[in-house]
């Protein structure tokens, strides 16, 4: 007699869409195609994503309960709340929804790690650090980042971008993302003057906002018109965005975060066929094949990142080739589709 593997997993999570981060896209991608597999997934967020009481709803035809936010004034009292008041509401949920397993999302406690039957990592240096803190490798799956197939989809260049922008006839090197200091706007902003004595009609885009973006904008106006810092834009109108790029850029420093983790970026580019110019740091390297799928430079050198933005900016063949190698690794590879058929055999494990 075989068992049959579970179809309804709680997602808990921290918070989800409309709050937008790579964790909600993520979450959102990994639920809606558990979905279109014949799982029966439900949603579970913290008093994070700011309702006021507990309440339930539909999203994209998945029902996701809210927890209510938990008083307490002092920081440690609101975190022992937060903490108390999510594991009542996980098992009561998990109990009315009749439930085959839980899926918690980005346990954080050593503790954790070690009484969860399986633990799933984004990436290969998440896993490598999970095994390193004493969790059979066994016991370690990888499910990586993702697209939507629907990014695969051939897309012409929006002219009316392009045209509001005043991007003209010059290379656009451009940055779709947050804007937090890790990610090395500055750093890439600082570049361009060097770039222009090359490519006088070059202009660097950089769409997208968050913390940094006073800094970044201010360092942009520095440089004058050939810096577009049009902040940020409508999801839906993102991969148009991608379109009036012509090389795909991502200066992320070297910080334990960005060696560790990789990012849902360099994915989105590819899948639009976009060469990706990136830092060489651990999450970057374990996405761009260098010389296959882009090109990387060495991290927070600028003559580094000078030489190979000028080696795409010049050959358009070598452009297209590799955001052809991109595309078609993550039609291969990346696709959600592909990615969350891995909860399968996982799932069926555990319940």
């Amino acid at each position: 007699m075989t068992s049959r593997p579970p179809t309804r997993a709680l997602h808990v999570l921290d918070h989800s869409l409309p709050i937008g981060s790579g964790y909600s896209y993520r979450s959102r991608s990994i639920v809606t195609f558990q979905k279109r597999l014949g799982l029966d997934p439900v949603v579970l967020t913290s008093p994070k994503q700011g309702t006021n009481t507990d309440g339930r709803e539909q999203v994209d035809g998945i029902t996701h309960y809210r927890t209510g936010q938990t008083g307490g004034r002092l920081p440690f009292a609101r975190e022992l709340l937060l903490m108390a008041r999510m594991a009542a509401r996980i098992i009561r949920v998990a109990r009315a929804e009749g439930v085959d397993l839980i899926h918690a999302h980005s346990p954080s406690l050593n503790v954790v790690l070690r009484r969860a039957h399986r633990v799933v990592a984004i990436c290969e240096g998440i896993r490598s650090e999970i095994i390193s803190r004493g969790i059979p490798p066994e016991r370690v799956a990888l499910v990586p980042n993702g697209v939507d197939p629907e990014w695969l989809e051939p897309r012409t260049r929006a002219t009316e971008i392009a045209n509001h922008l005043g991007l003209g006839d010059g290379p656009v090197f451009g940055y779709i993302g947050s804007f937090s200091r890790y990610e090395g706007l500055a750093f890439l902003i600082d570049a361009m003057p060097e770039l222009l004595g090359r490519f006088p009609n070059a202009k660097l885009l950089l769409v997208g906002g968050g913390r940094d973006e006073e800094a970044v904008r201010k360092a942009a106006g520095n440089i004058g018109a050939a810096v577009l810092v049009p902040g940020r834009v409508p999801q839906e109108d993102v991969r148009d965005f991608y379109t009036v790029v012509d090389v795909f850029v991502l200066p992320r420093r070297r910080i334990r975060l960005t060696e560790l983790v990789t990012p849902l970026k360099p994915l989105e580019a590819m899948a639009m066929g976009l060469p990706v110019l990136a830092s060489d740091i651990g999450g970057h390297a374990e996405i761009v094949n260098n010389g296959q799928t882009g090109l990387l430079f060495k991290t927070e050198s600028s003559k580094s990142l000078v030489e190979q933005a000028r080696r795409l900016g010049e050959d358009r063949d070598l452009r297209a080739q590799l955001g052809a190698g991109g595309r078609q690794w993550v039609e291969a590879e990346r696709t959600w589709e592909r990615i969350v058929a891995r909860y399968l055999p996982i799932y069926g494990g555990v319940a």
